[in-house]
């Protein structure tokens, strides 16, 4: 390629420049979710990717037209990239939460090891925090590494967790003094591989942070026991197990009566989210004096309610339930 170059004052030039060679195409980068399917076993992505290809037309990006149902093919896909997620991550032994209830709702009746577990906390009955701390006592026995308490509302009481099973010299607390000294101590504590469980408060997390600790966990083999709000439920997460748990106060207590740390309490515990698992499943946790847990069956004022609140999100499929039992 030629260009004429002329100058106010001197005759034209022409210069000269070389041919521009074509470039190799760029790759784009990866999508999230692609690192775990490129590592996968050649195998499992040629399923996942015949079933991609089943929904394409022509290369075009319309509206998948598969043979099957869209929900047949939704399945398909799901037990596909578990099989590609479990092909990524090394074989290795389920940590039990420590209350045998729980781990039956678990599909590997226990966490992973690197994962992050979340502790929806409902109405502030401390439930919470105690079923959490028996999930970080039993990471402790099943690596025999340091739990670290991160408390930043100072309200953490050493000998409950000694009366849960902790040793002293297992405990490392931890009091940040501010929101920074907080995602930084959990990180911290996470990456850290002679760590069996990092328990603590986190309260709302924005995504990039979220994320930044289960990367910490997953890199230290750590377990993270996160309490959150209510109001963490409708964030995006980044945990492998969310649990919601809510205190119950049965009917037949007096309407001014308050559950003490002596008495019996009654916990509802709802599995938000398990990978490889039912989501939605729901159980009865009793603590007793000597805080023990034992399952209880579901009250018939909590399966009313939950009746009341299916009829009124579904008053149709309801009122056509109620017409076939009179039949």
């Amino acid at each position: 390629m030629s260009v004429q170059l002329q100058l106010w004052d001197e005759p034209a030039k022409t210069l000269a420049f070389p041919e521009r060679k074509a470039q190799p195409p760029v790759e784009p980068p990866l999508a999230a979710g692609s690192a775990e399917l490129a590592a996968a076993p050649p195998d499992a992505k040629t399923d996942v990717f015949s079933t991609l290809q089943s929904c394409s037309k022509n290369g075009e990006q319309d509206e998948c037209q598969p043979p099957a149902a869209k929900a047949d093919v939704l399945s398909s896909l799901r037990k596909q990239l578990r099989r590609v997620e479990a092909a990524r991550r090394p074989e290795s032994q389920a940590i039990s939460s420590g209350i045998e209830p729980l781990d039956a709702l678990l599909p590997q009746a226990g966490y992973p090891p690197g994962s992050l577990v979340e502790w929806i906390d409902v109405g502030h009955a401390g439930g919470a925090a105690w079923l959490s701390l028996i999930g970080a006592v039993a990471a402790h026995r099943h690596t025999g590494g340091k739990v670290v308490i991160v408390d930043t509302e100072r309200t953490f009481y050493p000998p409950a967790a000694i009366a849960a099973g902790l040793p002293a010299d297992a405990i490392v607390l931890l009091q940040p003094k501010s929101r920074e000294d907080l995602i930084w101590a959990l990180d911290q504590s996470l990456r850290c591989s002679a760590v069996a469980a990092v328990w603590g408060r986190v309260g709302n997390l924005q995504d990039n942070d979220a994320r930044r600790l289960q990367l910490a966990a997953e890199t230290g083999a750590t377990l993270g026991m996160l309490l959150r709000p209510a109001t963490a439920i409708r964030q995006t997460s980044w945990a492998e197990v969310r649990w919601q748990v809510r205190g119950v106060v049965p009917r037949s207590a007096a309407p001014t009566s308050i559950l003490t740390a002596n008495s019996d309490r009654l916990l509802a515990v709802r599995l938000l989210r398990a990978r490889g698992a039912t989501a939605g499943q729901q159980l009865m946790l009793q603590i007793d004096q000597q805080s023990r847990i034992v399952r209880k069956e579901l009250p018939r004022e909590s399966k009313s309610a939950q009746h009341l609140a299916a009829e009124l999100a579904h008053p149709k499929t309801a009122r056509r339930q109620q017409s076939a039992r009179r039949a």
